[in-house]
């Protein structure tokens, strides 16, 4: 396990909700990865599959739906790549901040307050504590799935179609190989999610747009960044179960709803 050594501060909006939101990460004697508003007087909301409220377009944790903390599964996943177990996370607002719409931006920083431990008890640590699902697990619904079971080290295929586009990325651990890829979003949904208040923050700077033509604001980071992306969601979801990274998972057209149903029965 790593512990941050500094404070980090960083400002940015929110993708569905648009608004300017502070955040400050930093250690803390709470066991445990937890988040609390500072625009609010209210308990602190721990980043645990049981306290998911929400998973449309991005996923939700909270106390109440009034204490709540949204799109947290970027950072989250930034968090578990780093080895960051515990930390205080303070929020002025109800939304984590997109920054460019990967998790790059929340690793560089984690990176440079961590302060590293012994890399075999840090190693030691993590085995000891993290959950390991023991028989193959699965979430399906319709033709969308994900398949889970453990493994000797990491191993994640994901796949993605939206009708004639598909594409897939095999996932081997080196996290740098998805830390950048972004959000996207097919041009034809834009009009429809902003009449229904989502994605107000959105912006050609922090998300991919799909066009029937290609990517409207390229260049890509990789080819099959979208797939790339969808490991990253993955990886922040499951976090939220405390699972170990030594697993095989398959996932094919999967979103926030089927990543939390795979944490309930881990």
């Amino acid at each position: 396990m790593n512990t941050l050594a500094k404070v980090i501060n960083v400002k940015g909006i929110g993708l569905h909700t648009g608004r300017l939101v502070q955040v400050k990460m930093y250690a803390h004697e709470y066991k445990c990865i937890h988040f609390v508003r500072t625009d609010r007087n209210d308990v602190p909301i721990v980043a645990e599959r049981h306290c998911v409220l929400q998973t449309n377009l991005c996923t939700k944790i909270g106390s109440s739906h009034s204490n709540c903390v949204s799109t947290v599964e970027h950072l989250m996943a930034a968090l578990t790549l780093n080895g960051i177990e515990k930390v205080r996370i303070e929020l002025s607002g109800e939304e984590v901040p997109i920054l460019d719409g990967s998790a790059i931006i929340w690793s560089r920083m984690i990176e440079d307050a961590i302060d590293r431990e012994d890399k075999k008890d840090r190693e030691d640590k993590k085995a000891n504590r993290k959950r390991q699902s023991q028989s193959m697990k699965l979430v399906q619904r319709v033709d969308s799935f994900v398949l889970l079971w453990a493994h000797q080290d990491t191993q994640i295929h994901a796949s993605i179609e939206f009708g004639a586009w598909y594409e897939s990325y095999h996932y081997t651990g080196q996290k740098e190989q998805i830390l950048g890829a972004r959000s996207f979003v097919l041009e034809e949904w834009i009009e429809a999610l902003k009449q229904n208040d989502r994605i107000l923050g959105a912006q050609l700077t922090n998300g991919l747009v799909k066009t029937n033509k290609g990517w409207r604001n390229g260049p890509l980071r990789w080819e099959n960044e979208a797939a790339r992306h969808k490991v990253l969601d993955l990886i922040g979801d499951l976090s939220l179960a405390h699972l170990s990274q030594k697993h095989m998972m398959i996932s094919y057209k999967s979103g926030h709803s089927l990543h939390i149903a795979m944490t309930q029965i881990i």
